[in-house]
């Protein structure tokens, strides 16, 4: 393991607790996930060569979209299909918050299911020498270690992914 990630997941971890609210912190998180993604995405590829419009991340484009940007960098190497598949489960549970009024914490039934089946906490349930503190093992437990977690090595991989892509440590 990069010598890197303790460090990142207390700091992230500290950056999590901070969110008491189910909701906010579903937001918050993908919404900084989801610009991580986008980071590394801008690093491997070319800059635009308009200064003024992005064809392929500005809004309406096909790269603006979460879902796209799981795809393209799962497909260019970028990130592992195991953590594209964690990406996934994580986009669906803010489009339960986004979609159904009734779903207003991570203890409703669909978002409750989709924590469920997050394969990041019982990973690192064997690993809490690199958590600072204990996550429960409840929906928003698991949702938040995913978060840290996530977080954690999508910074890892955007520090170290040069200006070409390239990914030393992937």
């Amino acid at each position: 393991m990069n010598q890197r990630l303790p460090a990142l997941f207390q700091k992230n971890h500290a950056l999590y607790r901070t969110e008491s609210d189910d909701e906010k912190l579903v937001y918050f998180s993908v919404r900084k996930i989801e610009e991580l993604l986008t980071q590394i995405l801008l690093k491997f590829f070319l800059k635009s060569p308009s200064s003024e419009k992005d064809a392929l991340f500005d809004d309406g484009k096909p790269l603006n979209y979460f879902s796209a940007k799981i795809s393209a960098a799962e497909r260019l190497g970028l990130i592992s299909s195991g953590l594209a598949a964690e990406l996934r489960t994580v986009r669906r549970i803010k489009k339960e918050f986004k979609n159904r009024l009734d779903c207003t914490d991570l203890e409703y039934k669909e978002a409750r299911s989709l924590c469920e089946n997050l394969w990041a906490p019982a990973r690192m349930k064997n690993q809490p020498e690199l958590l600072n503190g204990s996550f429960p093992d409840t929906p928003r437990g698991n949702f938040e270690l995913t978060a840290v977690i996530l977080t954690s090595l999508l910074e890892n991989i955007l520090e170290y992914t040069d200006e070409t892509g390239n990914i030393p440590l992937h």
